[in-house]
């Protein structure tokens, strides 16, 4: 999935730092941990919920009759009130046999230009049908997904916003839901191609400085082993 926005980011996480303050404080967790990342799904029977991480991990999140829920206008009291398609910031505790506990949830609605979606999938576009978008996760697998004229695209640069402005090897996250068998995606976000990124830039500009660096270096000590030996023949 496409990342959290940083205004949203930081409306939870100020949402969090009383209630995450307190919980420290009280010095009964050592290993707490804070997740962000859009719900994806919620079993009250079972009493879990599916958070699609920022990095693109799918976690089971347990709740208890401890869990804390808190958003900015009191409206999530229980696990009952979340639904696909918020996000959410939480403080969760790894238990002994591995699950995960939230001691603390922080929501937020979903953004207005991105619907809840049913199904989650982050990668690299590798094919374009025309009609369809097929991408490849971080771990080889492919996925396909339809698109029909109700499809929203964005980009955080606002260069994408239709179908037509898709390349292969963009990076994207894309929200689907499920009809007749397949999925269709209802939102695609492209984030930056390799190169544009600011961090790939800066390593661009270090590794030609170093190159330019390492051919004066290397220049200059031909020279002086130039001027140590002598004009040829000098010494003979």
């Amino acid at each position: 999935m496409a990342r959290i926005g940083k205004a949203v980011l930081l409306a939870l996480a100020a949402t969090l730092a009383l209630p995450l303050a307190a919980f420290a404080a009280d010095g009964s967790d050592t290993q707490a941990a804070r997740v962000a990342g859009e719900i994806t799904a919620v079993d009250p029977a079972a009493d879990v919920f599916v958070l699609h991480s920022r990095r693109g991990e799918d976690l089971r999140i347990h709740v208890d009759g401890d869990t804390q829920f808190h958003s900015r206008t009191g409206e999530i009291d229980g696990l009952e009130d979340l639904k696909p398609g918020m996000h959410a910031v939480v403080a969760v505790e790894r238990l002994e046999d591995g699950a995960l506990l939230g001691k603390h949830v922080a929501v937020a609605a979903p953004p207005p230009d991105r619907p809840p979606a049913e199904a989650h999938a982050a990668g690299r576009i590798v094919g374009l049908g025309g009609a369809s978008i097929t991408l490849e996760r971080r771990d080889g697998s492919r996925q396909t997904f339809a698109v029909n004229r109700s499809t929203i695209y964005k980009s955080r640069d606002g260069s994408v916003d239709s179908y037509d402005d898709l390349e292969v090897g963009m990076p994207a996250a894309i929200g689907a839901k499920e009809d007749g068998g397949g999925l269709v995606a209802i939102w695609v976000a492209v984030g930056e191609p390799p190169g544009d990124r600011p961090r790939d830039r800066f390593r661009e500009r270090l590794e030609d400085r170093l190159r330019h660096h390492l051919r004066h270096r290397l220049r200059e000590r031909w020279q002086d082993r130039q001027e140590e030996s002598g004009p040829p023949g000098e010494g003979v």
